[in-house]
């Protein structure tokens, strides 16, 4: 097609993924990939050619690139089958972990790339940025745009892109009508507080119970207490008969 600087590397084809994934070997760099999304198995044998995560993953930090995320996908097994996870009868809630979408990236904020980073273009940096905050990752965002400020700034406003990212994290795992978003600076000089709003909230006593949630367990234990008396009564009647059935059959005819 042409394309000289692709930012993205897409590759899901439920077959010869692991070969198409080798056919860019050497090719990384020069045509400036930002990120890579592949499907891996993680089932099948420790050949170096099979398509498994061990192998893509060994292939990619070998081209320079870092493991960003990692979503996992179950499979029940026919012997016990779970419900689907989604409308369609294929990943299940439980069960053995078959396949994964891996999330690979350039890790420019890393001294290690500091020779890649000079030379990648503003503009590939700030793809990079907004990448990782696709990915749920605002702070390996904010790494970049921390590191690379003057240079992004020449593209954009960096304390408001910052904010923006601030957002993103405080909004994550909550209600958005429920909190009050800081700004980036407000929110580090919280974080730099160490409050309890960064931690799991404390295990609460049990609130007392009202009169109807009362009448209530008392019912229910009651009907307990009925059920397991019938049970057992139940249980001794049969034993008695059975002890009848046995004399009477002991007994001359």
């Amino acid at each position: 097609k042409g394309f000289t600087s692709p930012d993205f590397l897409k590759i899901d084809i439920d077959g010869p993924d692991f070969h198409v994934l080798n056919s860019f070997d050497g090719l990384f760099e020069g045509m400036e990939i930002l990120g890579v999304r592949a499907e891996v198995c993680l089932f099948g044998g420790a050949e170096d050619n099979v398509h498994s995560f061990h192998n893509t993953d060994r292939f990619l930090r070998r081209q320079g690139y870092a493991l960003m995320r990692l979503d996992n996908r179950s499979y029940a097994m026919r012997s016990l089958p779970s419900r689907s996870a989604s409308t369609l009868p294929a990943q299940s809630v439980s069960g053995r972990i078959f396949q994964s979408e891996a999330f690979y990236a350039r890790d420019l904020g890393a001294e290690k790339w500091k020779d890649l980073a000079a030379r990648t273009s503003t503009e590939k940096i700030a793809k990079l940025a907004a990448i990782l905050a696709a990915w749920e990752q605002p702070d390996g965002a904010a790494e970049l745009l921390l590191k690379f400020r003057d240079r992004l700034s020449t593209l954009f406003d960096v304390d408001a892109a910052l904010d923006m990212l601030a957002a993103q994290t405080q909004y994550a795992g909550g209600e958005k009508d429920e909190i009050e978003i800081l700004s980036y600076r407000d929110y580090m000089a919280l974080f730099a507080t160490d409050p309890p709003e960064f931690y799991p909230p404390p295990n609460r006593p049990p609130s007392r119970p009202t009169l109807r949630q009362r009448f209530s367990a008392a019912w229910m234990a009651w009907s307990d207490w009925c059920y397991a008396e019938k049970i057992e009564f139940n249980r001794a009647r049969r034993a008695m008969l059975d002890e009848k059935r046995k004399a009477r059959a002991a007994k001359p005819s």
